[in-house]
């Protein structure tokens, strides 16, 4: 009996050992006009909740002489409260992090995300279902796993030029999503990114990999290059000489490349040919033409 008395107090012990660290490996809360944070250093806080004071959470710049250099984890999940994000005060704010709003369903305004951002975290934005546009002014180079999913309002989204990855449905479940641009720097688009957007169109530049990207899973695209079909010589317009860059291709004299073979394809079928050059000809002469000749090309 003694034994197993000595046992337990042991286990009562070793209990009371371990709340101890947790308690003391735990960062203390602090509470300002509405606000929770917690101290990163002497200089930095990370915002961590927000009391509803307002359903507008205004993020500022600086608490309590500290500025506010993340908004952490979970920070405002499931917090069906709040109706709008305002992120325009903010100059010292670097990270966004993990399902920080995720299940914010009732933010329905625009959600603006400053240039001094440079991470947003998985699940940042998952299931925002009122959010109808986000315009990334951030230099965030990965739109991470899930950020965007199921945003069911989410209309339009414009990104900025440094993004290079969209992660594993990122925008998926999106159905209301119409429209969005990837530049040349995009080079990673998983197949899941865009899983459930019907009404999806991209704006990609020929021979990008956004551009491979699309025809591959087969979303419909526009072009972004604004090269006219026709101008085969690239200088803007169309003329004889790309009459003449035509036939030289076709002689095998001087070989057409990338957008500029795409734009003197005049008929589409894959190939320039002379077919293309008398095309060009006809549209020259003033012949009605079933093609959008001297038109910036979408497709």
């Amino acid at each position: 009996m003694k034994s197993v008395k000595r046992v337990a107090a042991g286990f009562v012990g070793l209990a009371a050992c371990f709340s101890f660290v947790i308690n003391a490996g735990a960062a203390t809360v602090y509470e300002y006009e509405g606000y929770s944070y917690t101290f990163i250093n002497n200089y930095n806080i990370s915002l961590c909740g927000w009391d509803n004071r307002t359903p507008e959470l205004s993020v500022p710049d600086s608490i309590n002489e500290r500025y506010v250099y993340s908004i952490a984890n979970n920070a405002c999940k499931n917090n069906t409260e709040i109706t709008k994000l305002d992120l325009s005060e903010v100059k010292h704010l670097e990270r966004i992090g993990m399902s920080a709003f995720k299940g914010c369903s009732a933010i329905n305004e625009e959600l603006i995300i400053p240039e001094c951002v440079t991470s947003i975290n998985m699940s940042a934005f998952q299931q925002c279902s009122s959010l109808p546009t986000v315009t990334d002014n951030s230099n965030v180079t990965e739109i991470p796993d899930q950020c965007f999913y199921y945003c069911t309002s989410l209309q339009n989204v414009t990104l900025n030029g440094n993004v290079q990855r969209i992660g594993y449905y990122a925008f998926a479940d999106c159905n209301s999503l119409e429209y969005l641009e990837l530049s040349r720097e995009v080079d990673s688009i998983q197949e899941s990114s865009f899983q459930n957007c019907p009404n999806l169109t991209l704006g990609v530049y020929y021979g990008s990999y956004a551009y491979a990207y699309a025809t591959e899973y087969e979303i419909p695209y526009v072009l972004l290059d604004g090269i006219m079909l026709g101008d085969a010589n690239g200088d803007n317009s169309v003329n004889v000489n790309d009459v003449t860059a035509v036939q030289r291709h076709v002689a095998e004299l001087e070989e057409l490349e990338g957008i500029y073979c795409h734009a003197a394809d005049i008929n589409g079928d894959g190939v320039v040919d002379i077919d293309d050059a008398t095309e060009l000809q006809l549209y020259l002469a003033e012949y009605d033409t079933e093609y959008n000749i001297g038109q910036v090309m979408m497709q």
